[in-house]
């Protein structure tokens, strides 16, 4: 069509055969654009079906993680310890208080230089005095549980195990939370062993030659170690830990969480 329009034009001058010749070159020139443009129709298509591929198989990645089950997480039940190994560890605790008779026991995993454990000085473990422990229904028993990034925490406890060589454990327990109290009383406290000779030495009726020369020798510092193990293999993670009659119980708490414990223990 091309050609008979070029040459009603005059564009072009041809004989019968040229004019047989250029239509034959004009038809296979045809053919051969209209091969090349299918050709690109189908790299084309080809090329968006391999791309949505490529983003269906990018895409199914995410989908069958999230399709995959959730494990079902079992509830968080305290672990129990029995009767014989809460008495084995009340055996090594560095101090006991209350009624031998009690119903209740409660073992206190603590370390001297933990801000947690101060907190519960400060707060629960006053309530816990006044309404359990003075009415014969609880005993505490003090385990040290120093954790390694403290260092004052064994040379604390060596300590005051040492004032309780004079009967005086327990006011020099109080004694080393309230010297630490005076210089911070939220943070963790940066205190040397003079400090702590020097709180433990207000205490009334405390020998301080003799307090300072036990101190100084570390003469605890096994024991210490040792109510840390015992804490590792009760099951204790961290501080304050309690074992209640038995169960598991961390952090500190508040005085209304105790009481459900010791309440349900009691009852």
């Amino acid at each position: 069509m091309l050609f008979a329009r070029a040459k009603r034009l005059g564009w072009f001058i041809l004989s019968d055969k040229e004019e047989s010749n250029s239509s034959i070159m004009i038809l296979a020139g045809s053919i051969l654009f209209s091969t090349l443009l299918l050709s690109g129709v189908v790299f084309f298509s080809a090329n968006n079906v391999a791309t949505s591929l490529s983003g269906l198989s990018l895409n199914a990645a995410p989908n069958q993680v999230q399709a995959t089950p959730t494990p079902i997480q079992e509830p968080d039940v305290p672990e129990v310890l029995s009767a014989a190994q809460v008495e084995a560890l009340y055996a090594q605790a560095a101090a006991t208080l209350g009624d031998e008779d009690a119903k209740v026991t409660i073992l206190e995993f603590s370390d001297y230089q933990c801000p947690f454990c101060r907190r519960h000085f400060n707060t629960a473990a006053k309530q816990i005095l006044s309404e359990y422990v003075e009415s014969g229904k609880v005993k505490i028993a003090w385990l040290d549980f120093p954790l390694s990034f403290h260092p004052m925490a064994v040379p604390s406890a060596n300590a005051v195990r040492c004032a309780g060589e004079q009967g005086k454990y327990w006011e020099a327990h109080d004694a080393v939370f309230e010297g630490q109290n005076q210089m911070d009383p939220v943070q963790t406290v940066d205190y040397k062993i003079e400090d702590v000779k020097k709180w433990i030495a207000g205490v009334d009726g405390i020998n301080t030659d003799e307090l300072n020369a036990c101190i100084d020798s570390g003469k605890y510092a096994s024991e210490v170690t040792a109510n840390f193990n015992a804490g590792v293999d009760a099951g204790i993670q961290g501080t304050p830990g309690f074992i209640i009659n038995g169960v598991l119980f961390s952090g500190a708490q508040p005085i209304e969480a105790f009481r459900q414990v010791i309440d349900a223990q009691l009852n």
